[in-house]
């Protein structure tokens, strides 16, 4: 049986209408899928007399006032993710208790807007944007259309439990959520470790340690201290502000770099940005082992604009002119 109580915006709910389903309830999403009507359209996969089937209503209202769409599925799956399936700015994910995607195996999340209203307001999920225990799953992409904007949710933007990896976070836009931009373990900010041997969730990537930001020159400059011993993705971002933890979010996609790392040395990299930034905003960045494993969100550095004091003659203090480079 589905069960809905409809909130009045007050706090108060209504009391619960309930309708039958043909079988046994499995796993439940919500979000816009393959519409543009901006309704949170209901998703359910049900295991009945009739083998595995998903129901799609549209809006959890439409699950009581009209017949959903049905499709067959080949097997009783235990999640359900949601992923750009027309040519609009991908579904809407937004406004659920608890979590807004749980993302399997294999799987990927790309293109969706988790967490904003339809023109980018403030409808966050109860819990984290998105979660993922699996292994291989591509979460946004740096080609045209891949990156998901994942904002406001009251917990992580992104979480990767202790049992994921191989897990690629790459290219969204990733800002205001309660939680950290990218969490792994669930447990805060995991600080560096020398040679990056550690065991965990994404196997607790190492993220860079920033040292400049350039906006005239839209370099950011870095570290990165990794055990791979081969070449690492580097991801620069930027944010009007800071995280309240100090390590990042990431507002807007700046651009990527690669950097060769070898056990227990912190090789330098310069990132030259493809996106402009500007003096005063936070700078954060991730990196992605070989594999395919993406840090959490760097420790922030301000975009400072560098001047050069020019003298009169060159040779003696005098006149002064300040020039941006």
């Amino acid at each position: 049986v589905l069960y809905l109580r409809v909130g009045d915006g007050d706090g108060g709910f209504s009391d619960p209408r309930s309708r039958p389903l043909p079988g046994v309830l499995t796993v439940l999403t919500a979000g816009e899928v393959n519409r543009r009507d901006g309704l949170p359209d209901l998703a359910i996969a049900i295991d009945g007399i009739e083998g595995a089937v998903l129901l799609v209503f549209e809006s959890p209202a439409g699950a009581f006032d009209a017949k959903p769409e049905r499709f067959g599925l080949p097997a009783t799956p235990d999640e359900l993710h949601l992923e750009k399936l027309d040519d609009d700015a991908g579904n809407l994910i937004s406004g659920n208790l608890g979590v807004g995607v749980r993302a399997v195996t294999d799987g990927s999340v790309l293109g969706n807007r988790i967490g904003v209203t339809t023109s980018g307001g403030d409808a966050g999920n109860t819990g984290d944007g998105v979660t993922t225990g699996g292994v291989r799953v591509a979460i946004g992409g740096t080609a045209t259309g891949e990156a998901n904007v994942i904002a406001y949710n009251d917990g992580d933007g992104v979480t990767v439990t202790d049992s994921g990896t191989l897990n690629t976070i790459s290219g969204n836009s990733i800002f205001d959520n309660d939680g950290l931009g990218i969490d792994l373990d669930d447990d805060g900010v995991t600080a560096n470790d020398p040679g990056d041997p550690d065991v965990g969730s994404n196997n607790l990537q190492n993220f860079p340690v920033l040292t400049a930001a350039n906006p005239a020159a839209r370099t950011v400059t870095g570290s990165l201290d990794s055990n791979d011993g081969a070449l690492n993705v580097i991801d620069v971002y930027a944010s009007t502000s800071c995280d309240a933890s100090g390590n990042g979010e990431g507002g807007i996609y700046l651009g990527s770099g690669i950097v060769a790392t070898i056990d227990g040395v912190a090789e330098a990299f310069t990132v030259t940005g493809t996106a402009t930034f500007s003096a005063g905003d936070a700078i954060t960045a991730t990196a992605t082992s070989p594999g395919g494993s993406t840090s959490e969100f760097s420790t922030c550095v301000d975009a400072i604009a560098v001047q050069i004091e020019l003298f009169s003659d060159g040779f003696e203090s005098g006149d002064t002119t300040a020039w941006g480079s």
